[in-house]
């Protein structure tokens, strides 16, 4: 791993290496449908604000993600931020 990643704590590095271990084995199999995802979403006509407004629920999520065994993925398409 590498430097920063090592400095997190370590519920972090454990849910980094799983959620890597989970897309893999997901894309290895092509098949997505066993997988309990979380996802954070913004789109086009969505009132999401700025950067930092989606950014702030970013750890508390990944910490629900990491509780609940979800990978957690992020989709924005709104780009104006």
């Amino acid at each position: 791993g590498n430097k920063f990643l090592r400095e997190c704590p370590q519920w972090i590095q454990e849910y980094v290496q799983w959620h890597a271990q989970q897309l893999e084995y997901c894309r290895s199999q092509n098949n997505y449908t066993q997988a309990k995802f979380m996802i954070l979403s913004c789109f086009e006509n969505d009132v999401c604000g700025g950067i930092s407004d989606r950014m702030k629920a970013i750890p508390h999520l990944l910490k629900v993600a990491a509780d609940t065994k979800r990978i957690l993925l992020i989709h924005w398409s709104k780009k104006n931020l």
